[in-house]
C-alpha cells in the first residue's frame, strides 16, 4: 500500500489559496446527502457502510482527502420512523447532511408516526446505536407525526399511545450525555415535556438540557409556519393524578427487557467494533 501523500504542485486546483479550497468544498458538501432505509433489524454495519461511502472528490487524491473529508462530514442527520401496530417492527430511514461519522454529528431529528399499542423497535434500537456511537450530539428534535395509521379514538386513549410510544425512546434521548437542546413537536408536546423533564432530573440532568415547544406561528400568511419556544414552567407542573399517569409508564412495554436490548447490542459492537 503507498502511503505517501504528493504535493499536487502541477494541479492549478491545489495552486489556489487554502480559503478559496475550504469554500469550493463547502459548495460539494451540499451535494453529499447520503440516506438509508432499513424495514427488518438494524444492522448498524450496514447502515454506517451505506452513509459512510467516500465522494468523488476524496476519491481523487490523498491531499483532497486529507483536507476535505472533515469539511463532508455529516453535523446532522435524520431519523423517520413507522411505527406498526400487532408488533410488527416498523421501517426507518436515516439520512445525513455528508460522510456518516458518527461522532461528527451535533444535531439529530426524529420523526415518527405513531398508532394504538405500537412496536417501535426499529427506532428504539436505531437510538440506543446512535447513543454509543454519536456521543457529541447536543441537539434533538423529536416530531410525533399523526399520519393516516391514526384513527379517531378518545383523548386518553390517543394522550396514553403518544406517550407510551415516546417513553420508548426517552432513555435514549438520556443517554446523549453532551445534549443542550430538546425540541417537541406533535400533540401533547406539553405532556411530553413533563414525562422527559422527569427521565432528565432523574438522570441529572435537567439543568444542562433546554426544552422547546414547536408551535405554529401567528397566521400572517397563507403557508403556517412553526417556531421553537422555550417550555414554561407551568408546562413542567403535575396536576393531581399526573404521578398516578406517568409513574405506570413502562419503558420497557411491547418489547424485549432494556437489559435484553443491551445485550445485543453488546453483541453487535463486539463484531463490528468500528461502530
Amino acid at each position: 500500500m503507498f502511503t505517501t501523500m504528493l504535493d499536487q504542485a502541477q494541479s492549478p486546483f491545489f495552486s489556489l489559496p487554502g480559503e478559496l479550497r475550504n469554500k469550493i468544498y463547502k459548495y460539494y458538501h451540499i451535494n453529499t446527502l447520503a440516506s438509508y432505509e432499513y424495514d427488518g433489524v438494524l444492522r448498524p454495519q450496514e447502515v454506517a457502510s451505506a452513509l459512510s461511502n467516500p465522494h468523488g472528490l476524496l476519491k481523487t487524491c490523498k491531499r483532497a482527502y486529507n483536507e476535505a473529508y472533515d469539511m463532508l462530514c455529516a453535523s446532522h442527520a435524520e431519523i423517520t420512523a413507522i411505527t406498526y401496530p400487532n408488533f410488527r417492527p416498523g421501517s426507518v430511514r436515516i439520512s445525513s447532511d455528508g460522510i456518516f461519522q458518527p461522532s461528527q454529528l451535533r444535531s439529530l431529528d426524529v420523526t415518527y408516526i405513531y398508532d394504538i399499542r405500537p412496536s417501535c423497535d426499529n427506532l428504539f434500537f436505531c437510538l440506543m446505536w446512535l447513543a454509543r456511537v454519536a456521543p457529541n450530539i447536543r441537539r434533538l428534535k423529536i416530531t410525533v407525526d399523526h399520519g393516516s395509521l391514526v384513527f379517531p379514538r378518545p383523548e386518553w386513549t390517543a394522550r396514553g399511545c403518544i406517550l407510551t410510544t415516546f417513553n420508548r425512546i426517552v432513555p435514549q434521548v438520556v443517554s446523549f450525555r453532551q445534549l443542550e437542546s430538546v425540541e417537541l413537536h406533535g400533540r401533547f408536546d406539553a405532556d411530553m415535556a413533563k414525562l422527559l423533564h422527569i427521565r432528565l432530573t432523574h438522570a441529572s440532568m435537567d439543568e444542562q438540557v433546554k426544552l422547546y415547544r414547536v408551535v405554529p406561528r401567528e397566521p400572517t400568511e397563507p403557508v403556517r409556519t412553526y417556531e421553537s419556544v422555550p417550555v414554561e414552567a407551568a408546562d413542567l407542573e403535575l396536576a393531581p393524578g399526573d404521578e398516578d399517569f406517568y409513574g405506570p409508564l413502562d419503558s420497557n412495554a411491547y418489547i424485549i427487557s432494556l437489559a435484553e436490548a443491551e445485550e445485543i447490542m453488546d453483541h453487535w459492537f463486539s463484531d463490528n467494533p468500528h461502530y
